[in-house]
């Protein structure tokens, strides 16, 4: 988290685009994924964000999403059941998700739980916005 997105085109905002879930309770990561992505991954993107796997179960059932971003830990669901109940809801399903997490043993247990499907990756912390973009496009290229 050491580098500032790039100002997106004056259009890129305005116009349709991807929608992305990030999902993260620290409020200073939600603030950097935002911006990394709606400003400096590249595509244009809306994005939505909450602080737990319970709120973004609610907000999956409503809306679908082109892409998922999470924390693995989190309080209440961690992403790994988050990522469990976005594939059982006709919304979620299918819907490739990034987790992020700065802690070894969980980034461990991530690598082997991404590793057995096209549509999940991992990204351990620090990244910057770079390191998000190329985690995010083999992901999106796959969709």
């Amino acid at each position: 988290m050491n580098d500032t997105p790039e100002t997106p085109p004056t259009n890129a905002t305005s116009a349709p685009g991807l929608r992305v879930l990030v999902v993260d309770d620290d409020p200073d990561m939600q603030r950097y994924l935002r911006l990394c992505l709606e400003r400096g991954w590249g595509r244009r993107c809306t994005v939505e964000v909450c602080g737990d796997g319970d709120e973004a179960v609610l907000l999956a059932e409503r809306k679908r999403f082109d892409l998922v971003v999470t924390d693995v830990r989190l309080p209440r669901m961690d992403g790994y059941a988050l990522s469990a109940a976005l594939d059982r809801m006709p919304t979620g399903a299918g819907v490739p998700v990034l987790f992020v997490t700065g802690e070894p043993d969980c980034a461990a247990r991530a690598s082997a739980f991404v590793d057995a499907r096209a549509d999940r990756a991992l990204l351990t912390k620090p990244f910057n916005s770079t390191r998000l973009a190329a985690a995010l496009d083999p992901l999106m290229e796959a969709r």
